[in-house]
């Protein structure tokens, strides 16, 4: 299974005067790394360290971004390996105070940082499902919308014209195929049938 965030958290924590900002974000592709990242450098420019962990489809990153090595980047990255993230970012800035943490302190720091804003987080999880595009008479349109209330599917992107009704209709795999199953035995076919993936909110932390 895998799991995502819904949207931008962040928190924060000091220790001795260091300030430790951490920022969630989920990705819709891989070029949001990079854009989300020159935006948190772009704002935060003023901070010492600006480390980070991302995760999308597979494929993993993690910057110490100066911090001696392995006492950031790849501590946030465990966090999103525990709960199985994926398609998010974990940023956690520094503003130095001062005084200097030493290695297992600074690592232990990043790891609340990172905690906290998990924590603070609306997470879901990652479902896979059926995109069903159909257009119908007008006269169906009644009949239609009971079953897909009955199957608890929600009639998206619905237009009226004269003579048809035109929808899409998104679940998950099991309702959409009994949806299309029950609209078959009325005689309508999908015009478009293709596989999505969306995010559930059915994830308890």
């Amino acid at each position: 299974m895998r799991f995502g965030v819904f949207e931008e958290t962040s928190a924060e924590i000091s220790v001795l005067k260091s300030r430790f900002i951490g920022l969630l974000f989920p990705l819709k592709n891989r070029d949001e790394i990079s854009k989300n990242l020159k935006e948190c450098r772009e704002k935060y420019s003023d901070a010492r360290h600006i480390t980070y962990a991302a995760r999308f489809e597979g494929e993993e990153k993690a910057s110490d971004d100066g911090e001696p090595s392995k006492t950031a980047g790849m501590p946030l990255l465990s966090l999103l390996r525990g709960k199985n993230l994926d398609q998010v970012l974990l940023v956690v800035v520094r503003y130095f105070g001062g005084t200097k943490l030493g290695a297992g302190r600074l690592m232990h720091t990043y790891l609340e940082a990172g905690k906290l804003t998990l924590q603070k987080a609306k997470i879901g999880q990652f479902v896979e499902g059926l995109s069903l595009s159909y257009q119908i008479p007008y006269s169906s349109y009644d009949s239609v919308q009971h079953i897909a209330t009955k199957l608890g599917l929600t009639l998206e992107e619905v237009s009226f014209d004269v003579c048809n009704v035109s929808f899409l209709a998104q679940k998950e795999t099991k309702m959409a195929l009994r949806f299309k199953q029950m609209l078959l035995s009325l005689g309508y076919s999908p015009m478009k049938e293709s596989s999505i993936i969306t995010l559930e909110e059915s994830y308890d932390q």
